[in-house]
C-alpha cells in the first residue's frame, strides 16, 4: 500500500508554466500565503491557492515593489495587486508546500519573513 492510499499528504510539482497577464488578472485576493526575502533582497510572494483535495496551484510572484501596510495589499513588478486577506498560512504542511514551491521557483535559500510583514500591517 503507497503513502497516497495510506492518506498521508503527497505533493506532485508539475505543468510549471507562467500566471496569466496582469491585465487579464491585475488583483488577487491572497488566503494562503507567505512573503519571501530573496538572497538579492527582494521581497517576493509565494501563494497557495485553487486548493480542491486534489491539487492547487502555487505561485510565485514578481519582486515586491510596493506594500500598503494600511490596505494589506502588495503590488509586484509586474503591476498585479495582491490583497492579503488573511494572516500569513499557519499551516505546517501548507508552509512546507509554499516554501518547496517557492525553492523549485528560483528562491532557494530565501528568508521568510511573512509574520514580521503581517505584524507591520494594520490590525483591525
Amino acid at each position: 500500500m503507497s503513502a497516497a492510499e495510506l492518506g498521508e499528504p503527497h505533493v506532485l510539482f508539475d505543468n510549471e508554466r507562467d500566471a496569466p497577464p496582469p491585465q487579464q488578472q491585475p488583483l488577487m485576493d491572497v488566503r494562503s500565503w507567505r512573503m519571501l526575502k530573496s538572497m538579492s533582497g527582494q521581497l517576493h510572494l509565494v501563494t497557495f491557492r485553487d486548493c480542491d483535495g486534489d491539487h492547487g496551484v502555487i505561485r510565485l510572484t514578481s519582486a515586491i515593489v510596493s506594500i500598503d501596510l494600511a490596505e494589506r495589499t502588495v503590488i509586484t513588478s509586474s503591476g498585479r495587486q495582491y490583497v492579503l486577506i488573511v494572516p500569513p498560512e499557519p499551516g505546517t504542511f501548507e508552509r512546507q508546500v509554499l516554501w518547496a514551491g517557492a525553492a523549485r521557483l528560483g528562491l532557494l535559500g530565501s528568508t521568510d519573513v511573512s509574520d514580521w510583514s503581517w505584524g507591520q500591517m494594520r490590525d483591525d
